[in-house]
């Protein structure tokens, strides 16, 4: 994960890798490691919310609903950061 501080905002901007190579090659596990890198950082950082967009969907090859289910069950283990759908 890549985090940035938007210094104007004060929101953070969380950079995801879920994918080796450009195209359909977006992986679950990637996702899960990545999101659960962005909560830590949101714990560290007294962000309560992080937004996604359908990640790993889309160009990154994988159907919405896999991705939501994994999403759902990284979000079960973090009551502390939502990650609402």
């Amino acid at each position: 994960v890549l985090p940035w501080l938007d210094e104007t905002s004060g929101v953070w901007i969380y950079n995801l890798a879920t994918q080796q190579h450009p195209g359909a090659d977006a992986r679950l596990d990637a996702i899960v490691s990545s999101v659960r890198a962005a909560i830590e950082h949101a714990r560290a950082n007294g962000v309560s919310t992080i937004y996604l967009p359908r990640i790993g969907a889309g160009i990154g090859g994988l159907r919405w609903e896999d991705v939501e289910a994994t999403l759902s069950s990284v979000s079960a283990d973090a009551d502390d950061v939502d990650l609402p759908a």
